[in-house]
């Protein structure tokens, strides 16, 4: 089963293009985006730790949406600081305990920085969060070729360490489109392909993520994602090119090609992109294409 879906759902640039604007009183963009899509990236746990109880609202507003996944991010305090200290591992479990509880739960995704290469220390820090945190869907992001090169592959295989498949801007030292070593659950994450905004430091979050997939690089998104879910049971893509809705414009037209036909689409997405038309099945007030 392949599963789409997008990483995180509160900007304030998709106000417009993916909710309706004004906003209707009572409008929850999760339980929105659940109507459309198969899987939920929460990328707030990057950042802060919820309370419990925030993390339990987010299982109830996607209750109706019995098929619909969630997975969530691990705190940058353990893949950007010095390591999984067991303190912060314990604090973490102890925020996310509803959804690591819950079947719902698809995936924990480990994002390491480009900085992060490969050596005895920095293999070490990858065995460190998968002992602490082992017993869960663990997914390590690493964005350098090196990883999945000869000798550091191997060790990867060897450690059972699960990684994600990437699609970023191209660069020598990007991990190639090949599939990487990953467990019974693959987890391919789209980044955009904005390669004069991604290596610019002046360039902040939105510039390097403003990136629309053009239908020539989505069928090769097409193929990498059926090759991934020939080799898992499941397999999630994650669209994070996330600047004015366009992650959510992607992941539609990938479920599109999935389902093999037409997929419901919000309105407000069919008006700010209205080239996705023939893949959709409207849902919503405006009288568009059906």
């Amino acid at each position: 089963m392949i599963r789409l879906g997008v990483a995180g759902w509160a900007y304030a640039d998709w106000e417009g293009p993916v909710y309706p604007r004004p906003r209707p009183a009572g409008l929850d963009p999760l339980a929105f985006l659940a109507e459309y899509l198969d899987l939920m990236e929460v990328n707030a746990t990057f950042y802060a730790l919820p309370r419990p109880a925030a993390v339990a609202s987010w299982l109830a507003r996607v209750e109706p949406f019995p098929d619909f996944r969630l997975s969530a991010k691990l705190p940058r305090d353990l893949t950007h600081g010095s390591g999984p200290a067991p303190a912060a591992v314990a604090e973490f479990r102890a925020a996310l305990a509803p959804l690591l509880a819950s079947p719902r739960l698809f995936a924990l995704l480990a994002q390491f920085p480009f900085s992060f290469a490969p050596g005895p220390g920095a293999f070490e820090r990858v065995r460190g969060l998968q002992a602490a945190l082992g017993d869960l869907p663990l997914v390590f992001e690493l964005r350098r070729r090196e990883w999945f090169e000869p000798p550091w592959r191997a060790r990867l295989v060897e450690a059972g360490v699960a990684c994600a498949d990437l699609d970023l801007p191209p660069h020598p030292r990007h991990p190639p489109p090949e599939p990487v070593p990953g467990g019974p659950r693959r987890y391919l994450r789209l980044h955009g392909r904005n390669a004069a905004a991604w290596f610019d430091p002046r360039a902040g979050r939105d510039q390097r993520y403003d990136h629309r997939y053009l239908p020539a690089e989505l069928d090769e998104v097409k193929v990498r994602m059926r090759r991934l879910g020939e080799l898992g049971r499941e397999t999630a893509v994650v669209a994070n090119n996330h600047y004015r809705g366009q992650a959510v414009a992607a992941a539609l037209a990938l479920k599109a090609a999935v389902a093999g036909g037409r997929v419901p689409m919000p309105t407000t997405l069919l008006a700010a992109f209205p080239d996705l038309g023939p893949l959709a099945r409207p849902r919503g007030q405006l009288p568009l294409f059906d």
